[in-house]
């Protein structure tokens, strides 16, 4: 990376998995893109609505991943983590992860 910023000298580079820059904003993969949102969440609304937005949805993706030999429904996923209904974890999953549940569970496969 020292290479690269030696060559293009008006990047500033960082190891930062997010950078918040004026009105851009920069991640460097899926996880620091639902960090740099779990992060702003408890900037706006506090440290204890993070906490729970983050287990809420890294349970979900656990218990997707715990039950690959025999995926359990949408339905089953969103109340166990919290969710009374479906479409209301299917809305908040793609507002975070740009997918619904479906999508990752297909591109899994």
């Amino acid at each position: 990376m020292q290479r690269f910023e030696e060559a293009i000298s008006e990047v500033h580079i960082t190891r930062a998995r997010h950078v918040v820059n004026g009105d851009r904003i920069t991640c460097s993969g899926a996880q620091a893109a639902f960090d740099l949102k779990v992060d702003q969440i408890g900037v706006h609304q506090g440290k204890a609505l993070r906490l729970e937005v983050a287990t809420l949805f890294m349970r979900a993706v656990a218990e997707m991943q715990a039950n690959l030999e025999h995926p359990q429904t949408i339905a089953d996923i969103a109340r166990r983590v919290g969710y009374q209904a479906p479409s209301a974890f299917t809305r908040a999953f793609r507002e975070e992860f740009e997918r619904t549940p479906r999508q990752v569970r297909f591109q899994a496969e």
